[in-house]
């Protein structure tokens, strides 16, 4: 079932409910078109009366909105002091590299997946959450997002050849699509990107992989970016503050820890694959089982 069939069986609910199940239901729409557009789920929210809170998004507001009463917000599952500890490799630092990726004012804002890969993360100012990574190749290169023989897929130039960046970063997205709902995370925009920073690549065939005369979906939902294009704007933007420490209201600080320790969840279990050279199938199963060997989750419940 699709967002747009879920969304049409809401609305059709909707229409005949009593005015404290419209209340209910009116939030369910606007976390659902959540996942998909942001615009709409904006536009939804203000619809049914949802009240909006600043650098969030439409299912952090209605999640938080529902603690106005109370101290604390409850997660589903805590995450371990592994994960806590990992916080500081996670904050550490973005130098940008060459160019210019994101506005300068925003370096303290990036949080750090693999520093090793270039995988990064940032927490738009809409509530929405970037994830990206800044690809150094100078050269012509020939796309495959083919896996062979269980290897991940494999980008060749004429000298070498390197992991498919669009098959890492949507790696990434399931790891932490995961993280999220497995402490009950509301519903946020998780958007991947790879950003090609030299001005000297090329990508031979990207034809085959997007635009009207492909037939693929290997790029479907990422954001392949030249940063050769991008002008005058930067590729990364919109950037709103991490907002980890204290902000006066501790609802909202207790939302944006949590994120930002799912980020880092992800960035010790993307460190536990890239140390395995196969290409590993993702599913839920696998990665309960990889979660459970590196002690992402605590075993503390409420």
């Amino acid at each position: 079932m699709t967002v747009k069939d879920i969304a049409l069986q809401l609305s059709a609910r909707y229409d005949d409910a009593n005015a404290s199940e419209k209340e209910h239901l009116g939030k369910l729409l606007a976390s659902v078109y959540d996942f998909q557009s942001k615009t709409t789920a904006q536009k939804c929210a203000f619809l049914f009366g949802n009240k909006m809170w600043k650098n969030l998004s439409v299912g952090e507001s209605i999640f938080i909105e529902g603690y106005q009463e109370s101290e604390n917000l409850f997660f589903r599952k805590l995450y371990s002091c592994e994960v806590v500890d990992n916080m500081t490799a996670v904050r550490d630092k973005y130098e940008g590299g060459r160019r210019r990726i994101l506005p300068p004012s925003s370096m303290e804002n990036v949080l750090t997946i693999s520093k090793a890969h270039n995988i990064y993360a940032v927490i738009h100012a809409d509530g929405e959450v970037s994830i990206f990574i800044v690809d150094s190749c100078d050269t012509d290169v020939l796309i495959d997002e083919e896996s062979f023989m269980g290897e991940s897929p494999l980008y060749f130039t004429e000298s070498s050849h390197f992991v498919s960046p669009v098959f890492k970063i949507k790696i990434v997205k399931k790891i932490l699509e995961y993280c999220l709902k497995e402490i009950g995370y509301p519903a946020i925009s998780v958007k991947p990107k790879v950003i090609f920073a030299d001005l000297r690549a090329n990508l031979i065939n990207r034809c085959e992989y997007e635009g009207p005369e492909s037939d693929r979906d290997d790029w479907k939902g990422i954001e392949v970016i030249m940063y050769r294009d991008v002008d005058p704007e930067y590729p990364i933007s919109n950037i709103g503050d991490l907002m980890y420490e204290e902000t006066g209201n501790p609802l909202m600080h207790q939302l944006r820890v949590a994120l930002i320790h799912s980020i880092s969840a992800t960035a010790i279990l993307c460190k536990a694959i890239s140390d395995n050279k196969k290409m590993i199938k993702l599913t839920p199963m696998v990665l309960a089982k990889m979660c459970k060997e590196n002690n992402i989750f605590s075993s503390q419940t409420f």
